[in-house]
């Protein structure tokens, strides 16, 4: 029977399970189903402020995760006119307001980690301007509009309207700023970014329609955020390789001598006779070793199925009847998908 998530209380960091109430949990033995999350709640991310760190996340499962995060909120240098038709250079910051008596702005700018587009229209007014007493701004009717391309939204803007005599109503000018209003992390409206304009004309510029400038903002890991992604199984692609992968392929130690000091150590509980042992390394994937005496005939067959990319096979020197081998030469076949390679072993006494 499965137990409602209403009737208990589970701490996330301990892994212990409270009933809410006496009864709530049946008496006897229950089984638990979880998902194993060693990556959540880690401060383990390189270049956190949070703590001191080498390593970009826990390793689980033979996997860690690399993570290039932006840890701060600032205007992207990819961010561009689209159409590439404006003259007007512009420029983003956080919005900060001053009084004139005080170094510190008395209103600061929230750094919404948001893509923006500045849009245009010449045929038609789009939006109008928010009315701030505070600043000494009016709602003056735009032939542009500010919309928040990650919340998928227009947000409100306010701006000083050119005082340039018989200039056009809502066209946007040189040395204009535009103040975005928006909601903040605490659900209230505030000044955001500040988007400033100049250019080497008095005039304004005349937009088409469609016309559009992209901003773009590096954005921070969020609560909320969830990155899910699926491994793959290593594969080869013989296609990729080539013969003269054949060439690296080496039999260590060759020749054999009775008494090679690269064979290991005999275990504890041996006091006599020694562990024998010969390695074909640098195998390709799925090599097969086929072993021959002088005189042609078969000791025995290997197979290489471990490293797909740098493979190798441990021989015990014993046949495929399981006896050991005489002292003397023998020839070995290595098989593969990129071709075949030969070669001899000397077993030396």
């Amino acid at each position: 029977m499965l137990i409602p998530d209403s009737l208990y209380t589970l701490n996330i960091k301990t892994g212990q399970i409270r009933g809410l109430y006496g009864g709530s949990l049946p008496i006897g033995q229950d089984s638990i189903r979880y998902q194993y999350y060693p990556v959540y709640q880690s401060p383990y991310i390189r270049g956190t402020p949070y703590v001191t760190d080498s390593k970009d996340a826990d390793v689980f499962d033979g996997v860690t995760l690399v993570f290039n995060n932006p840890w701060s909120v600032n205007v992207d240098t990819t961010s561009k006119w689209i159409t590439n038709k404006s003259k007007y250079r512009f420029a983003m910051s956080p919005v900060e307001i001053y009084d004139g008596s005080n170094p510190k702005p008395y209103i600061s700018g929230f750094r919404k980690p948001c893509d923006y587009e500045l849009q245009f229209d010449t045929t038609k007014f789009l939006d109008t301007s928010y009315a701030d007493p505070n600043l000494g701004t009016d709602a003056i009717p735009t032939n542009f509009r500010v919309y928040n391309r990650t919340e998928n939204k227009f947000v409100k803007f306010t701006y000083n309207y050119s005082t340039i005599k018989n200039a056009p109503l809502g066209r946007l000018f040189p040395s204009e700023e535009l103040y975005i209003y928006e909601k903040n992390p605490r659900g209230t409206y505030g000044y955001t970014w500040l988007l400033g304009f100049s250019s080497n004309d008095t005039i304004a510029v005349p937009y088409d329609k469609n016309d559009t400038l992209r901003i773009f903002i590096t954005k921070p890991f969020e609560q909320g955020d969830t990155l899910s992604f699926t491994t793959t199984k290593p594969k080869s692609d013989p296609s990729t390789l080539t013969h003269d992968a054949l060439s690296k392929i080496r039999v260590v130690p060759n020749p054999y001598v009775a008494a090679s000091t690269l064979e290991s150590p005999l275990p504890p509980s041996v006091t006599s006779g020694r562990l024998r042992r010969i390695d074909f390394i640098h195998l390709p994937a799925s090599a097969k070793i086929h072993i021959y005496t002088s005189r042609g005939d078969h000791v025995i067959s290997l197979a290489q199925s471990g490293n797909i990319e740098d493979g190798h096979v441990s021989w015990n020197l014993k046949t495929k009847e399981n006896l050991d081998i005489a002292f003397g030469v023998y020839f070995y076949v290595v098989e593969s998908s990129i071709g075949t390679k030969t070669g001899k072993i000397a077993i030396i006494k």
